[in-house]
């Protein structure tokens, strides 16, 4: 926002609670307001306007810039007329609705050429709603700043006292950026012994500053109902995770409407998305949410909607005093100092239980157990995840009728369940690495399934047919299935893109199709004959073959016109070179070429048609030379030619001098 600029400009600038964003506007609002003819900073718009109302903060700030104490007629042509004629630095602080930016400022406040107006606030959308064009974030301080923040007001000086130089670090690291925090902690400890510093450290861990924490809340009180419940499920069980698998389960609870709830909370900068789609919370954010839910029944952690700590956890389960207050347990065992052995009806009071999630990173090797068994879950259970689950199966009338996810990775079960299942809710269901299964149940029902990982599941021989015919299945991993004998489907898959059945070393029939299929492993299988109905796989990217393979047949190769990696080892039946003529003639969108411990004779001249290599790997390959044609390749990077035994020196050094940006490996 240029100062000169004759137009009149309006600055966002937008943050969560105590991050300085009053203090910005202020800054600029003090450097700047002696250059307009008028200038008012509107204090805590969002509270004023509930004290007062927003047309007598109207008529008061009309009052300031025009300075006339006697104005009655806010709306009359006169008044309008003689705010069109001065230049004004007007501030709005702390604004919370766009009905308030309309009224104030669209309707009411038509300032002269060059004026200025700044705004601040929690929600983003207040301000892109508003027609605010120039947003700025106010981001956390960097760890430079924030000591130098932090010292002056705990020592009054620019750096710490000697002796609290750990403790300040502790201070900087609880407070993560906020300048509010940094402040109001530096205030507090300042004058106070070690002792004193390092007790209220460790206090704040566990119950926040409410000085800090009221201002943080604010935001979420500004919640409807279900954003706020999204908050406190994201806080306590889905931190880090996915932005789409947060709101595939959020979705299975009534009355969420996940997507538009997590983008209001994205606005009021309760949370971040990363590059990498994945929801973050800041950790002071984070405690006011267990804050929030601590409050519900401090004393009584059975009667609160979620638990994550392990102590009030293992107190909860170990004397089966749960209740149906209980929406969702998330177990870090990092604590444990021993098994926790548990009662057949832990679980059977938490009737509204939505979300269960015990990790299997336990300090020292620690499990929970139940010696007795276990009675079942909750039918209201959305997200269940128990890795290192000890039992052969999951309980005697377990419900997965709500269920969106399973995930038991390093499981003993034996088999899910008996009979079949509704599970049209179910779309991921993760079991692998749970050596002994050795079934699964019928899948039919589970009709919106999209993600099934079984891979390393050693003893299991055969895959339910049901699973073969699921019109949403997306991706199945099968990698490690060392028993798994045929995989065979009655008709192509719909919406099948990634299969993986590497390391299936007893494969030998495989006849799965997909017209979406983008990715196919089929390394270290016993499959001889490879067989890809042509015309099923136009839309391959990615096939990995070999091992045992002994034929194939070149039309089904060439027909797999969007292949952009091939990858193919331990083929020694020979790959003449009329073969790859036609495959390269074909493969116009091949990135990277892998011939592995394969009989290649030659390479031919056509090679130059890959346009868009990037590898090639022919590692120990029975290859006497490669055709001039290659230095043609312009995007080819890498040539691995290790152990090519019969690979002259002399031809390595010319190959070198025509194509310089390519790397050479050749052990």
């Amino acid at each position: 926002m240029k100062i000169g600029s004759q137009e009149v400009g309006v600055l966002g600038i937008w943050g969560k609670g105590g991050m300085g964003k009053t203090t910005l506007a202020r800054a600029i609002f003090d450097q700047f307001s002696h250059q307009f003819d008028s200038s008012y900073f509107v204090s805590n718009v969002r509270e004023e306007s509930k004290k007062i109302g927003l047309t007598c903060l109207l008529e008061k700030t009309i009052s300031v810039l025009l300075n006339d104490g006697n104005l009655t007629m806010i709306e009359s042509p006169n008044t309008q007329r003689r705010l069109r004629r001065i230049r004004a630095l007007l501030v709005l602080d702390d604004v919370d609705t766009s009905h308030q930016l309309q009224y104030l400022i669209e309707e009411n406040l038509l300032l002269g050429p060059s004026s200025k107006v700044i705004i601040t606030s929690r929600d983003r959308h207040v301000l892109v709603s508003g027609g605010v064009q120039v947003v700025h974030e106010v981001k956390e301080l960097k760890m430079e700043e924030s000591l130098q923040l932090f010292c002056w007001h705990a020592f009054k000086q620019a750096y710490p006292k000697m002796g609290y130089e750990n403790l300040s670090a502790q201070a900087i690291q609880y407070a993560r950026g906020v300048p509010l925090a940094i402040k109001v902690l530096g205030l507090y400890l300042n004058s106070r012994s070690t002792k004193a510093w390092d007790s209220a450290l460790k206090k704040f861990r566990k119950y926040p500053h409410m000085g800090i924490h009221n201002v943080l809340r604010v935001s979420y009180d500004g919640l409807d109902v279900p954003e706020q419940r999204i908050f406190l499920d994201i806080a306590f069980f889905f931190r880090g995770e996915r932005k789409e698998d947060i709101i595939r389960v959020l979705d299975a609870c009534n009355d969420f409407y996940a997507y538009c709830g997590i983008d209001s909370l994205q606005d009021k900068a309760l949370i971040t998305i990363s590059r990498d789609n994945k929801v973050e919370i800041h950790d002071l954010l984070q405690e006011m949410a267990e804050e929030i839910v601590r409050e519900e029944a401090r004393e009584h952690p059975e009667r609160r909607s979620r638990l994550n700590d392990v102590n009030e956890i293992q107190d909860v389960l170990k004397n089966s005093t749960g209740t149906d207050a209980i929406e969702g347990i998330t177990l870090n065992p990092k604590e444990f100092r021993n098994h926790l052995h548990l009662s057949a009806d832990a679980f059977k009071k938490m009737s509204n239980l939505r979300f269960l999630r015990i990790s299997s990173k336990l300090k020292g090797g620690y499990t929970v157990r139940f010696p007795f068994g276990l009675e079942s879950f909750s039918d209201e259970l959305r997200y269940f995840c128990w890795e290192e689950y000890l039992l052969e199966s999951l309980p005697l009338g377990f419900c997965a009728e709500k269920l969106v996810e399973i995930h038991m990775v390093c499981s003993n079960v034996v088999k899910l369940w008996d009979g079949v299942q509704d599970l049209m809710n179910l779309k991921t269901i993760n079991l692998s690495f749970s050596s002994k299964l050795k079934e699964l149940p019928d899948f039919s029902m589970a009709q919106n399934l999209e993600i099934l990982d079984l891979r390393y599941c050693k003893k299991l021989r055969s895959i339910h047919p049901s699973l073969l015919s699921l019109p949403k299945l997306v991706s199945l991993n099968l990698a490690g299935c060392c028993k798994l004998k045929n995989l065979h489907g009655d008709t192509p898959l719909k919406s099948l893109k990634h299969l993986t059945l590497t390391g299936c070393i007893a494969l030998k029939e495989f006849l799965v199709a997909s017209e979406e299929m983008r990715i196919l492993h089929l390394n270290n299988t016993s499959i001889k004959t490879l067989n890809l109905q042509v015309g099923w796989f136009n839309k391959l990217e990615e096939l990995h073959i070999g091992w045992r393979l002994k034929s194939f047949q070149i039309n089904e190769l060439r027909s797999l016109t969007s292949l952009k990696i091939f990858f193919l080892s331990n083929f020694t039946e020979g790959i003449d070179k009329s073969k790859l003529l036609i495959l390269f003639d074909a493969w116009h969108s091949l990135e990277e070429l892998h011939l592995r411990r394969c009989d290649v004779g030659e390479i031919p001249d056509n090679i130059n048609g890959l346009s868009l290599l990037k590898i090639l790997s022919l590692r120990r390959c029975s290859l006497s030379s490669l055709p001039n044609s290659i230095k043609h390749l312009s995007k080819l990077r890498e040539i691995d030619l290790g152990e090519c035994k019969q690979y002259a020196t002399t031809t390595l050094v010319s190959l070198k001098s025509v194509t310089q940006e390519a790397q050479f490996q050749r052990a």
